[in-house]
């Protein structure tokens, strides 16, 4: 072989060698973020939410509506949910709906959603590292005008009242 051509097959080899470090490496961090836990948080056709993989979902009856919080630890994908986005660390949702009157599996937005967050969120309108801890209300359709209370203790959920009136 001529020199070159060995000069380009050590070269080849080296970046071979490069490439082969930085995909385990990468596969390392992916691995400690991961913590071996990946879900899936998809709505339910009633539109109460539902996790697929390690994780859960469990609604807490109240006073007056349900409380459902979403735990994910690791990997979690939030698709159609009331809080898109993709998380790698510790997620948490609680979705506030009220009390429903008739049928209980017509689909039904939730009245507030409050997040919490310790590692990487990524979401619709914000990427954030670190902790986080959001409540937010969604706003009602265009056209609507609408009253909601929420009153909430973390301490005691069952005594939780939400209440949601449309106004005419």
């Amino acid at each position: 072989m001529h020199q070159s051509n060995l000069g380009k097959l050590n070269g080849m080899k080296r970046n071979e060698h490069l490439h082969s470090r930085l995909i385990f490496t990468c596969l390392l961090i992916m691995a400690l973020f991961l913590e071996g836990c990946v879900s899936l948080q998809t709505p339910a056709a009633n539109g109460r939410p539902k996790i697929i993989g390690l994780g859960y979902a469990k609604s807490i009856a109240c006073a007056n509506g349900q409380v459902y919080e979403i735990v994910a630890p690791g990997l979690s994908l939030r698709v159609g949910s009331a809080a898109p986005g993709v998380s790698f660390g510790w997620h948490e949702t609680r979705l506030f709906f009220p009390a429903t009157s008739g049928d209980t599996n017509s689909p039904i937005r939730p009245v507030a959603i409050q997040t919490k967050c310790i590692g990487v969120d990524f979401a619709p309108v914000y990427i954030m590292a670190g902790f986080e801890s959001t409540f937010a209300i969604p706003l009602p359709d265009e056209g609507t005008h609408v009253v909601q209370l929420i009153i909430y203790s973390k301490y005691d959920p069952t005594n939780t009242i939400i209440e949601r009136k449309e106004m005419k």
